[in-house]
């Protein structure tokens, strides 16, 4: 249990999730069912008034860990404490129903994530009256107009009657942010929030989130393959290779002089004009194959070895962790049913 005075908000311990994937029948076309490792043993703290990026190539686990940190999935094994209560264990809706009042997420495609045939004004209401945020009537329009001033989207009563899809890519996304901060939560799961976006907008989104970090001391876990936009929102930076966490650390210091071979590998596969289109991050064949090398994983792709946390090592604040060999992301052990 951490202290009361603890600013560390969010605890996660040893977070797990394996999927069940193949046979079970003609789609799964038969053969032994097996799991696959989609996070293992990810542990890390959040702090209140902070910006931890969580960084990997895709299907390192990034999203997987926010969905089971918003209890979209249920874990395999491990604790989420949020100040204190391992949310893992929450049951029932009023439960479940104050956490998510407390933690929120804004997903990575802000079209998907709004329904095409309500208003904009729909999607806040709808946050205010299930978590009782506003009184109704003209107090719930005030609210809804307040938070679009508060995400720069003016003038709010013309905006609150517009449709999704009457909306640019970058509005969209200040919608979400909008109806995830109209409960007044704690914590804001930012999965890839400005991936899908034009790159002359993505800073006006960043530059949001920090204006509201600093205004109403939102702590985010903000996942983002964009390692430029890391180094410039985030205190600190989790990479993960494979589910499992590579290095940890502050963000300047991380990017300036990464320690672990896989960081190394993701900062060199940042486009540099100056160097042109040769070296190791020439395409994403070579890329993929220079990661097992790399970490001493022989010729096994990257979907065939992972990161063993046999150890940590520590320099300068920073968490590393010490290569061990996981021979497979998968389990062939049998497994129950989808959903059994």
């Amino acid at each position: 249990m951490l202290p009361p005075n603890s600013d560390v908000v969010l605890d996660v311990r040893g977070l797990t999730k394996h999927f069940p994937v193949g046979g079970g029948g003609p789609f799964g076309l038969g053969g032994e069912r097996r799991l696959l490792h989609a996070v293992d043993d990810v542990s890390f703290t959040l702090r209140r008034g902070k910006i931890l990026a969580l960084v990997g190539e895709s299907g390192s686990g990034k999203s997987t860990i926010a969905r089971l940190l918003v209890r979209l999935y249920p874990p395999t094994a491990g604790e989420a404490l949020f100040h204190g209560t391992d949310v893992m264990k929450l049951r029932g809706r009023r439960q479940l129903l104050k956490y998510r009042g407390q933690v929120q997420m804004v997903f990575q495609d802000p079209f998907g994530s709004l329904n095409p045939v309500k208003t904009v004004a729909h999607h806040i209401l709808r946050p205010l009256a299930i978590h009782k945020e506003a009184a109704g009537g003209r107090d719930a329009q005030t609210k809804v107009h307040q938070l679009l001033r508060t995400v720069g989207l003016t003038p709010p009563d013309e905006v609150a009657r517009k449709y999704p899809h009457q909306l640019s890519g970058g509005q969209r996304q200040r919608v979400s942010f909008a109806r995830a901060l109209a409960v007044n939560p704690e914590v804001v799961l930012a999965d890839e929030p400005i991936s899908m976006l034009d790159v002359s907008i993505r800073m006006g989104i960043l530059n949001m989130m920090a204006a509201l970090r600093d205004e109403r001391g939102l702590s985010y876990l903000y996942i983002t393959h964009d390692l430029a936009s890391a180094r410039y929102i985030a205190d600190d930076t989790m990479v993960l290779y494979a589910g499992h966490v590579a290095e940890v650390g502050p963000s300047d210091a991380l990017m300036a002089e990464p320690l672990h071979p896989y960081t190394q590998l993701l900062l060199s596969a940042v486009p540099n004009p100056a160097a042109g289109l040769s070296g190791p991050a020439e395409d994403l064949r070579s890329f993929s194959r220079s990661v097992p090398e790399a970490l001493g994983l022989g010729g096994k792709g990257v979907l065939h070895g992972a990161l063993g946390l046999r150890h940590r090592g520590e320099a300068a604040g920073r968490q590393i962790m010490l290569l061990g060999v996981v021979p497979d992301r998968f389990d062939g052990r049998e497994v129950g049913a989808v959903g059994g």
